[in-house]
């Protein structure tokens, strides 16, 4: 349960991040990249935390 609560305290820490930084630098290249990289991460904290239980197939 902890492992769950600290990754969302790091994905909010990431997005909060990035966030500030596109404010900060307003280029619509970099957002569309950092854009995709938050999509990114969020799909694979989703993956992730559903996948945590689950039995490996290794």
């Amino acid at each position: 349960m902890l492992d769950k609560i600290l990754a969302v305290i790091s994905l909010a820490a990431f997005i909060g991040f990035m966030l500030i930084v596109l404010i900060w630098i307003n280029e619509i290249d970099l957002w569309i990249i950092s854009v995709m990289v938050m999509l990114m991460a969020v799909f694979d904290f989703i993956y992730e935390t559903r996948n945590a239980g689950g039995s490996s197939k290794e």
